[in-house]
């Protein structure tokens, strides 16, 4: 339902902020984070008493960016941008969505 849809475009929107959004460190992260979960090493990368399985801030911050207050910002930048008059065309047609500095 809604809900699903819902999870479902929140979560292609931060794969996307990642992938294109976010600089290097967005991207590489990603994949950093998708190899040691993958390969069962993130207990080992991650401090077992920073791990809360409820919540993604730790592994945000310890993959992608340590500073959530400027990821955010960011992110809702990104957010505007990907929402500009086009994009859904562009998306809707396979095509990465234009995002404008």
């Amino acid at each position: 339902g809604d809900a699903a849809l819902g999870y479902y475009a929140q979560a292609w929107a931060l794969e996307r902020f990642l992938a294109e959004g976010a600089g290097d460190r967005g991207a590489a992260g990603l994949r950093e984070l998708l190899r040691d979960a993958q390969a069962g090493r993130i207990a080992r990368e991650v401090p077992a008493e920073e791990i809360d399985a409820r919540r993604g801030t730790t592994l945000f911050r310890h993959y992608i960016n340590d500073d959530l207050a400027a990821a955010d910002a960011a992110y809702k930048d990104f957010l505007r941008a990907l929402l500009a008059p086009g994009n859904r065309e562009r998306v809707a047609a396979g095509l990465p969505p234009r995002i404008a500095p």
